[in-house]
């Protein structure tokens, strides 16, 4: 299990969704035998389960596996920590082994600075939802009351310079991500969204 689940559980709130990363794949067969289910984002697997959806992913599908950038092979909990895009975000539980990885999530909270993990530029500017991270980037400053580390500062910068000139309407581009989750909305507004990226655009 990675990420928000675990922080859910951690600090006793209601848990929405879950996300895992599976290497059984027959396995997952026999879910879906069982189970009602439909395809997410980026080659995953969505199930349903009462209130609570699942979103499975394959280990061999991870972005960050796959470019390279974790090594999977050994430690697999500690490395798929190192795989999450946000320290914030770097909560890993084996369900097989019984081991918890959230040393970055930990480190995050205690300095209440939001970082990027993996600081190849690989990772950064080939990662294919840049535009979510900025916009879930200003999500967690406002809601957790978080710092952005320099590498982040210059990561959000580059990318809505790079938008601003690849879009034809950059604030529609973040307001367009801000739309698909309803817990974004209840915590910045489309004019803060866009106070933001103004912000943050430099010449």
């Amino acid at each position: 299990m990675i990420g928000g689940v675990i922080r859910n559980l951690a600090n006793n709130e209601p848990v929405r969704d879950i996300d895992m990363i599976y290497t059984n794949i027959n396995a997952l067969e026999l879910i879906k035998n069982k189970s009602d289910y439909t395809s997410n984002r980026l080659g995953g697997t969505k199930i349903k389960l009462k209130k609570i959806n699942v979103d499975l992913w394959p280990l061999a599908e991870n972005w960050a596996t796959k470019k390279g950038l974790i090594d999977t092979k050994y430690a697999l909990t500690k490395e798929l920590a190192k795989g999450t895009f946000f320290n914030f975000d770097s909560l890993v539980y084996s369900i097989n082994s019984n081991v918890l990885k959230c040393e970055l999530y930990n480190e995050c909270l205690k300095k209440k600075e939001l970082d990027i993990i993996i600081h190849d530029s690989r990772y950064m500017y080939q990662n294919p939802t840049r535009e979510a991270n900025i916009v879930r980037a200003f999500y967690l400053q406002e809601k957790y009351d978080l710092s952005f580390s320099k590498k982040l500062i210059y990561y959000i910068q580059e990318n809505i310079r790079y938008f601003f000139y690849t879009e034809e309407d950059v604030f529609k581009l973040f307001d367009s991500v801000l739309k698909k989750y309803p817990k974004y909305r209840n915590v910045i507004t489309t004019t803060l969204l866009k106070k933001y990226v103004k912000s943050h655009l430099k010449p």
